[in-house]
């Protein structure tokens, strides 16, 4: 059997600094990437090979007391 790639970029961006903050800006899936069709499985994606997590935005704010 010959199965297609998925390629899943998740790039941030963090600033450390002001009041012991680090604020943290993401994508996760920017490419926007579907996993290939398996029509082997029930979910017909492979759960241990891929990832059907959609496209998204994030923003993280953490401190350290």
């Amino acid at each position: 059997d010959r199965y297609s790639s998925q390629v899943i970029v998740n790039p941030q961006v963090s600033y450390s600094g002001l009041f012991r903050t680090r604020i943290t800006l993401g994508v996760r899936n920017v490419l926007d990437g579907e996993p290939p069709l398996d029509y082997g499985e029930a979910e017909r994606w492979s759960p241990g090979v891929n990832n059907p997590e959609p496209f998204f935005w994030y923003l993280r704010a953490s401190r350290e007391f």
